[in-house]
């Protein structure tokens, strides 16, 4: 990826979304509605990609973040096309990464979308997994993810986004 504000200036992102915004305005979106959030440094990320339940940042070397729309409701199809899209960002880069997903922003997630997760074949280009929330509705959606579905990868659940990117950042 590059910083966001050269892939703007490049005509990044240009071709238009589902949403009737380009890829630019999407990603440019997403940050934004962090900004509220102070533990979040996004002026130091960059724009990797996304599907349309939201984006992939990077926020180090090797470790993204999976920024899902605000009241986000995740089903086995949008689940897999954030996999395919993840695993093209990683095949892409040529290196296994650290995912951190802010589950804050999820209002659900199903079955079918937990075990496509779970039990992705992913090449290895996947070294771990942060769950991210502060919320009691987060904090459920994640427990349910880590009992029921014992993830392929080490996974964790964190309060605080700084504590989920030191210990990815020592996952990646």
């Amino acid at each position: 990826g590059v910083a966001l504000s050269q892939w703007w200036s490049e005509g990044g992102g240009s071709s238009r979304t589902g949403w009737g915004m380009t890829q630019a305005e999407e990603a440019n979106a997403l940050l934004a509605s962090l900004a509220d959030a102070p533990e979040f440094e996004v002026e130091n990320w960059r724009h990797a990609g996304g599907t349309a339940a939201g984006g992939y940042f990077y926020a180090g070397h090797s470790v993204l973040v999976a920024v899902p729309r605000p009241g986000y409701v995740q089903r086995e199809p949008d689940a897999r096309r954030s996999l395919e899209e993840f695993l093209r960002i990683a095949k892409t880069s040529g290196r296994p990464h650290a995912v951190i997903v802010l589950v804050d922003r999820v209002t659900s997630q199903d079955a079918a979308s937990r075990r496509v997760w779970s039990t992705a074949q992913d090449e290895g280009l996947r070294c771990s997994l942060a769950l991210v929330g502060a919320s009691a509705l987060s904090r459920a959606i994640g427990s349910f993810f880590v009992g029921l579905t014992r993830p392929r990868v080490p996974t964790k659940m964190f309060s605080e986004f700084s504590e989920a990117l030191i210990w990815s950042t020592d996952q990646a």
